[in-house]
């Protein structure tokens, strides 16, 4: 692993281009790829790379950069997560608008996913929402964080 980390970036972006490929097969092995590399590199630094890639591309590469973020949001701290909150939220509400309703669902899921990082702290950003955007991902959020106190009462409840 040690010296693969200089090429994170690099990669990074060849598995990204793999997940626009016709085959269905490529695209998923990149993901599965994409995936094993979020688990094994520094998250600041694959989330370097994937703002760029939000702002600009368009699906299917878009939705793929959104649900890695996301899936790299939880490997921050609260602190750390706000501090790159500018440069991560401008392209994710412009993705927000985006015709493919798989982006705006991708993007509801990230931002539940850092809601469920920094809680009510996140709430202030997020006034470049629509009234509507807002009112969806405070669903989601109501839903995710219902179904995690459901799930943690299952678990220590008595047999």
């Amino acid at each position: 692993p040690q010296r693969f980390r200089a090429f994170t970036e690099h990669v990074l972006l060849r598995l990204l281009a793999c997940g626009r490929d016709p085959g269905r097969e490529v695209a998923t092995a990149a993901e599965e790829a994409l995936d094993l590399l979020l688990q094994h590199s520094d998250p600041h630094r694959c989330m370097a790379v994937l703002v760029p890639v939000v702002k600009n591309e368009s699906p299917p590469t878009l939705q793929l950069a959104i649900r890695l973020q996301s899936r790299l949001v939880s490997q921050f701290s609260a602190l750390q997560l706000l501090t790159i909150l500018q440069q991560l939220l401008p392209p994710l509400f412009e993705a927000f608008k985006n015709p493919n309703a798989d982006v705006r669902k991708a993007v509801v899921f990230c931002l539940v996913d850092m809601y469920l990082v920094l809680g009510e702290q996140l709430t202030p950003h997020l006034t470049a929402l629509s009234t509507s955007q807002l009112k969806l991902v405070t669903i989601y959020i109501n839903k995710t964080t219902k179904a995690r106190a459901e799930r943690q009462e299952m678990q220590f409840a008595p047999a």
